[in-house]
């Protein structure tokens, strides 16, 4: 019976020990630098991911199959996470039985030892807060153009992170955005983005939204934050030979945001294009000296400008396209059928995130308990003649 208690005695202190607190706090600390050196889902594009796993294949043959392309959400960081939270727990259970336990909290050192009990109920309560969060949270961004449909999935996010013990998707869940209204200063700056959304539920229209700066809009436990908008022209491609439509379909062109006004452009990424075509939008132009020239942010006489380069990048072809006119561009006649615009939104679920805080406040009562009343215990001291 001894002989188990000490195998449980040193099991305990093992399990306890500073040492192996050591070495897992080292193992967060990698996986801090893996978040910042390597391109991390929800935080890079989803393309992106997969243009440099594909240029660094050993390192992704490593990383990948135990989910370290999304660290903070990879089991090895949760399993971390749990001896870490095992290891301080233990460690502050035997302090607390040694130190006399409950009935320490009665005696002369009263203050200490709550304190210190309060303190390791907010570690704990914030390793239960971090366990959720690396297991449930979901973040990730979308981008609808008007008119279209969001389900939710994961091939529908741009970007895209989550905990391995979340769900998949929201099942039956649809987002239509209606229209996109763009508040212009000046007609360069935007100053305000608002989205109108119809919310369905099995195919069943159950609620309208609107979305702005601070006006979230919240489904189940997902919150949908404005995160941007842009352009999306429709563009239809088609062979000049046989006259057979190769691609139809709104195009996300990019916003680039400079002082000099903002470009809103994007590559095309079609097999039947001889060279890198590009796409650029003016929402407004006009023609000065033979020379086409953006005038306003604001989309009163859009044009495209298609410029086709080789692989070093000089412009090989530049032909210019307004809304409703086709424009031939090698073997292929291209048109511009349409010009309507798209919202990006920021999508977050983070169920850790109430019981973090609770921990941070937990965390503030404790140091409370321990410091103000030696402060004030000082104070008299120094005032007393």
């Amino acid at each position: 019976m001894s002989g188990q208690s000490g195998l449980l005695k040193k099991l305990l202190n093992a399990v306890s020990s500073s040492k192996l607190a050591l070495v897992l706090v080292l193992f967060v600390m990698i996986c801090a630098v893996i978040g910042v050196f390597i391109p991390q889902q929800g935080k890079i594009n989803n393309y992106d991911i997969q243009n440099w796993q594909n240029t660094h294949p050993s390192i992704t043959a490593i990383l990948k199959p135990v989910g370290l392309f999304s660290a903070f959400h990879s089991w090895p960081f949760i399993i971390v996470l749990i001896a870490l939270a095992v290891n301080i727990t233990t460690g502050a259970v035997l302090k607390f039985k040694k130190e006399g336990a409950f009935a320490a909290i009665k005696g002369p050192d009263a203050l200490k030892m709550t304190g210190f009990l309060v303190l390791h109920i907010a570690l704990l309560t914030f390793f239960i807060g971090g366990f959720m969060t690396s297991t449930l949270k979901l973040n990730a961004d979308i981008v609808i153009t008007e008119g279209e449909t969001f389900v939710d999935h994961p091939s529908s996010y741009s970007r895209f992170a989550k905990g391995p013990l979340r769900p998949k998707t929201q099942k039956d869940f649809i987002l239509l955005l209606k229209s996109v209204q763009v508040d212009y200063e000046k007609d360069k700056y935007a100053a305000g983005v608002t989205s109108s959304l119809e919310v369905y539920e099995k195919n069943k229209k159950i609620a309208d939204a609107v979305i702005k700066a601070n006006q979230p809009f919240s489904y189940k436990d997902m919150t949908f934050t404005i995160n941007g908008a842009g352009f999306s022209p429709r563009v239809a491609i088609y062979e000049n030979e046989s006259n057979a439509f190769l691609f139809e379909s709104y195009v996300t062109l990019r916003t680039l945001i400079s002082e000099k006004g903002n470009t809103y452009d994007n590559q095309l990424l079609l097999p039947f294009l001889k060279n890198q075509t590009f796409v650029t939008l003016y929402p407004d132009h006009k023609a000065d000296f033979g020379k086409v020239v953006k005038t306003s942010e604001v989309p009163n006489n859009p044009i495209l400008i298609i410029e086709q380069k080789d692989e070093n990048g000089n412009v090989l072809l530049k032909e210019h396209l307004p809304l409703g006119e086709k424009v031939v561009v090698d073997d292929v006649t291209f048109v511009f059928k349409e010009l309507k615009q798209w919202a990006s939104f920021k999508v977050i679920a983070d169920p850790g995130y109430p019981v973090i805080c609770a921990a941070l406040v937990l965390g503030l009562l404790a140091l409370a308990i321990k410091y103000i009343p030696k402060s004030l215990k000082g104070a008299k001291k120094s005032t007393a003649p």
